[in-house]
């Protein structure tokens, strides 16, 4: 059997440039605390103004906190329907010297820094508006449930079964506000639901591959590949009814382009050295987002 598929392999080699993985192992690290309690960094230029409708009566915002909010954003004067979102308000970490600037597309992103920043301050059910313009060093988003992955970042599409259905990676939508170009202007309205002491973590693997991958002409991947792999985490602790709450989500691949120790189908890899059916903590974690119930 073994002579047989070594040349079926050979075959495939000659006739279609590759027969894909041989082998391959992945080593999960452990979830390591990455953010900061601090504010996020946001150019005083580029800040928002807040401007308070109504005072609230409850607890600080704090740097490092996971923020229930109700958002209702405003495009040139139109008004979006009433959205809840959670954001973390913390520090994420910082590119490290030489790191690619692409490289957190390995790990999910916390959102716009500088509407993170204004939430810190503000008190539990204070109703407020935020002010401000475009800024090209700035993306104005609002993730959802705390987390967003970029349209960029490779993530994890194949589909398993969990419990009998079908389950695939989630969406983590967010909303993307638009601040004008020229005189600022109002372009979002706040209002603070829920304030909970929180962390973020993240997780990194190492995924080894082996094999002659198919490729094109202009591809010319190694025999021999390896690539890192991100999670990204918050955990929380918010008073009754939500207590405690966790976010995950991973895992992510951001390949430098071009380079020959990019991942071959690196997706269908982690789901065969990792399954639901070995690691069914893992993979319901990814869904346990807030904001579900």
């Amino acid at each position: 059997m073994q002579v047989e598929l070594k040349v079926l392999c050979v075959a495939a080699a000659i006739a279609l440039g590759g027969c894909g993985n041989v082998a391959e192992t992945i080593s999960v690290g452990e979830w390591v605390e990455a953010g900061q309690p601090e504010p996020p960094i946001v150019e005083p230029s580029h800040r928002f103004t807040v401007e308070t409708e109504q005072a609230g009566d409850g607890p600080i915002v704090k740097a490092g906190d996971l923020v229930k909010a109700r958002l209702q954003a405003i495009d040139a004067g139109k008004i979006s329907a009433d959205q809840d979102v959670w954001v973390w308000v913390g520090r994420e970490p910082a590119l490290q010297p030489g790191e690619r600037r692409s490289t957190s597309a390995a790990f999910a992103s916390p959102g716009a820094a500088r509407f993170r920043a204004a939430l810190i301050g503000r008190r539990l059910h204070e109703k407020f508006s935020l002010r401000g313009t475009f800024s090209p060093d700035a993306s104005d988003v609002v993730p959802v449930y705390a987390l967003f992955t970029s349209p960029l970042t490779y993530h994890r599409v194949a589909e398993v079964i969990i419990d009998g259905e079908v389950s695939s990676s989630p969406d983590w939508p967010a909303i993307i506000l638009s601040p004008p170009r020229d005189a600022p202007e109002v372009v979002a309205r706040v209002e603070i639901l829920q304030v909970c002491e929180a962390r973020l973590y993240r997780r990194t693997a190492v995924m080894r591959q082996w094999g002659i991958p198919f490729r094109w002409a202009t591809e010319r991947p190694r025999n021999v590949r390896k690539g890192e792999l991100g999670w990204t985490m918050i955990e929380a602790q918010c008073p009754p009814p939500e207590g405690h709450l966790r976010v995950q989500a991973g895992p992510f691949f951001d390949p430098e382009l071009g380079s020959a120790d990019e991942l071959y189908d690196w997706a269908n890899s982690y789901v065969n050295l990792r399954p639901p059916s070995k690691f069914p903590e893992e993979w319901q974690a990814e869904r346990a987002r807030p904001g579900m119930r």
